[in-house]
């Protein structure tokens, strides 16, 4: 025999639902605070490519102001058709094998066409039925530190070059540390 609900128990059925829409409100306004407040670039593409979600910083690196001017388009409207092919590329193997890209180090264009280094971190995400649905993506400038490391390079070999020439050709190395005992 089926039990008639009471109006307690719908009371009760209401209450629940509200408490479990107030979490997931505060869940997102949480999630957003986060988004908006990274300072790397985080978007999230389904699995035709169009973008769905990205934060303040990633549309600033796009050259646009809002994310509506983001929402539905891909790689290809914003990137050189090369590279936008290889991101095109990396997110259908991420998208066929479920396997995460962790912090691989791209050349990337910005929409002024000026050249800039990223590492970029691309996650499968997946849906209620588990499928995957698209990916979750976090990029963040390393230009500045592939120049200092270039710099760096530069700076030892004319340290080299200039041992070499004050010391007949030969670059002499450091002797090995003695212990104080000896």
């Amino acid at each position: 025999m089926t039990e008639i609900p009471t109006p307690d128990d719908a009371v009760r059925d209401i209450a629940k639902l509200m408490k479990v829409e107030e979490t997931l409100a505060e869940e997102r306004t949480l999630l957003q605070i986060v988004l908006d407040n990274l300072t790397g670039y985080v978007y999230a593409r389904d699995a035709s490519g169009r973008y769905i979600l990205d934060n303040p910083a990633h549309r600033q690196f796009l050259g646009v102001a809002s994310h509506e001017d983001v929402t539905g388009k891909t790689v290809f409207d914003f990137f050189p058709t090369e590279i936008a092919q290889q991101y095109h590329a990396d997110d259908l193997e991420i998208i066929r094998s479920g396997k995460s890209l962790l912090n691989q180090e791209e050349v990337t264009v910005t929409i002024s066409g000026e050249k800039r280094w990223l590492s970029t971190t691309k996650v499968p995400f997946r849906n209620t039925k588990g499928e995957i649905a698209g990916l979750v993506c976090m990029s963040r400038d390393i230009t500045e530190e592939k120049e200092l490391q270039d710099n760096l390079k530069k700076l030892l070999e004319i340290l080299k070059n200039d041992i070499r020439q004050h010391s007949g050709g030969k670059i002499a190395t450091d002797p090995p540390l003695q212990s104080e005992a000896t």
